[in-house]
């Protein structure tokens, strides 16, 4: 690691920058192949010292070893204005297969409404992520987001489906 790895990682706004002015690198990479704005996501940054790492030029796009962005890792940990910060700045979303199935399901159980919605900005089938019309809008009931909710509704998932135990979204 490299002490921007550390202070990305750790939050570390006013070091980040002070490192990245006297010419740290934003794209070094660690054994797994994550960069500052990676580890940031992943760990304990937020999205002050993400900014810092994207205005000094840190790719939004770049993944680590196991094929996962800053987005991907920031929706993961639940980091709304981090997630919404790396899609103003150009974050690519997955339009299909596993990655965008597992994207849709973490942004409804997360909350992330603006994830949500570039996700499923296409059109695309959300029975495919929830075949029985259970499970996606009671994640998005845990989630939290009225509007995830309803657009889901409006897709036809039905607010009383009751799951495996008998709960509703509800």
């Amino acid at each position: 690691d490299t002490p921007l790895h550390i202070a990305a990682m750790n939050d570390r706004t006013e070091v980040a920058a002070a490192l990245l002015k006297r010419g740290a690198s934003t794209e070094a990479r660690d054994e797994y192949q994550r960069t500052a704005l990676v580890l940031c996501a992943r760990e304990r940054g937020q999205a002050a010292t993400g900014r810092v790492l994207i205005d000094a030029g840190a790719d939004v796009n770049a993944v680590d070893k196991f094929g996962d962005s800053a987005l991907s890792l920031a929706a993961w940990r639940g980091k709304t204005e981090f997630v919404d910060l790396l899609l103003d700045k150009g974050a690519r979303v997955p339009e299909s297969g596993e990655k965008w199935r597992a994207g849709v399901s973490t942004a409804a159980s997360q909350g992330l409404t603006k994830l949500f919605r570039r996700l499923t900005g296409a059109g695309q089938d959300l029975k495919s992520v929830d075949p029985s019309g259970q499970t996606l809008l009671h994640a998005a009931a845990a989630g939290g987001s009225a509007e995830i909710l309803g657009l889901l509704v409006d897709k036809g998932f039905s607010a009383a489906a009751a799951d495996r135990l008998g709960w509703t979204p509800l």
